[in-house]
């Protein structure tokens, strides 16, 4: 039996869409020991494979790097950095989807890491009074506070399947370039990304993304 180690990308987005390479050396090393070096272990808590998380480097007989540089091709270029063969490239984090009792709702995540990728206020303000049901804002920053909407749950940090079970549930989630949009992707729950200066080309996913320019 080898020891293999896995090093992530720190961002949730780019690990997310990193996934399917890491079910790729998960299921070529199924009868190894596999970790996994990510600050983002929380959302693997549920992996179908088994894995350790490492919190630091540890020493390994076979290490792979999932490096992700945030572009369309970044699952291919992982591939090719690690000689993997990959199938499926719809990223799966097997996170639960608890049931709901909501009422209808819309879920919304307004702001991103970088200015480029933010949407103007006055847009989003619009949007929510056009919309058919109540909108919950969710995000980390808290630097947008969209009127009109529920921002209890913004700033807070929902466990993973509180999350998605939020995300899932909603009429529709709507958000620009930022990590939950590759969330939504790994629990199949189709959303809308709004793009306005983003100066990467975008990783798309294979049906569960309208992007909207």
């Amino acid at each position: 039996m080898s020891r293999v180690l896995v090093k992530t990308h720190c961002f949730l987005g780019d690990f997310i869409c990193s996934e399917p390479a890491l079910r790729a050396i998960c299921k070529k090393h199924h009868n190894d020991e596999i970790s996994v070096q990510s600050v983002v272990g929380d959302f693997l808590k549920w992996y179908p494979y088994t894995i350790r998380i490492a919190s630091k480097p540890e020493p390994a007989d076979i290490e792979y790097k999932l490096i992700c540089d945030g572009n369309s091709n970044l699952v291919t270029k992982v591939a090719e950095l690690n000689q993997l063969t990959i199938s499926d490239l719809i990223p799966d984090l097997n996170i639960p989807i608890q049931t709901s009792h909501k009422e209808p709702y819309y879920v919304i995540c307004a702001e991103a890491s970088t200015k480029e990728r933010h949407w103007s206020e006055d847009n989003w303000e619009s949007l929510v009074d056009r919309l058919d049901a109540p909108v919950i804002q969710v995000g980390k920053w808290n630097k947008v506070q969209i009127k009109n909407a529920d921002t209890s749950m913004l700033g807070k940090v929902l466990l993973p399947d509180e999350l998605a079970t939020l995300i899932f549930h909603a009429k529709s989630f709507i958000t620009v370039d930022t990590g939950l949009s590759h969330f939504a992707a790994s629990i199949k729950k189709p959303y809308i990304v709004l793009m306005d200066k983003v100066p990467i080309s975008w990783r798309n996913h294979c049906g569960y993304t309208i992007s909207i320019h």
